[in-house]
C-alpha cells in the first residue's frame, strides 16, 4: 500500500528548508530557462481537501456551455480552441478537448482510441504555422473537470 498524504507530506518536510519550502529546483542553470532573478518555492501546505474544480457540474461546465462556437477545429467527439480571449504572446496556444464532459478517466474507448493520433496532428498542426521549434504538450487537471490537453 502506498503512503498516506500525511506520511508524504511529513517526508517532503523533511527536506524542506526550515519556512518549509522544499529546494528550488536548477531549473535556473539551464540554458533553456526563461527568467531571471530568484524564484521561491511556496511553503509546503499540509494535506486538505481540495477545493473544487469547474465544472464538478456539468450544468455549469463553461466548456460545454460554449459548444464549439469557439473551435479552431472540430469533429463529432473533439474540439481544438484557442486558450483564452486575446493573443498571449507567443506563436500558438491551443486547447484539445472532448465534447463530452468528461476528465480523462472518464474517457469511453472511442475517445481514447482518438487521442493519439489526435496529439500527433495537433502538434504537426501547430508546427506547420512556421518558426516553431518545439510544442510542448501538457495536461493539468487542476482548475477544470473537462479533460483538456495543452499545445503551446
Amino acid at each position: 500500500m502506498g503512503e498516506t498524504a500525511e506520511e508524504i507530506y511529513a517526508r517532503a518536510l523533511l527536506a524542506a528548508h526550515a519556512e518549509g519550502r522544499l529546494p528550488m529546483p536548477d531549473v535556473a542553470g539551464w540554458e533553456t530557462f526563461p527568467f531571471e532573478g530568484e524564484i521561491r518555492v511556496r511553503p509546503l501546505w499540509p494535506p486538505a481537501d481540495e477545493p473544487p474544480r469547474l465544472g464538478e457540474d456539468p450544468a455549469d461546465c463553461w466548456r460545454c456551455r460554449l459548444g464549439d462556437a469557439d473551435a479552431i477545429w472540430s469533429d463529432e467527439r473533439w474540439l481544438v480552441t484557442p486558450a483564452g480571449e486575446r493573443p498571449s504572446g507567443l506563436p500558438v496556444i491551443v486547447i484539445l478537448q472532448p465534447r463530452a464532459h468528461a476528465d480523462i478517466e472518464d474517457l469511453d474507448d472511442q475517445h481514447v482510441s482518438d487521442l493519439g493520433p489526435l496529439l500527433v496532428r495537433v502538434e504537426r498542426a501547430v508546427r506547420a504555422v512556421g518558426e516553431i521549434g518545439r510544442v510542448h504538450v501538457g495536461r493539468w487537471g487542476d482548475g477544470s473537470v473537462h479533460f483538456h490537453v495543452w499545445f503551446i
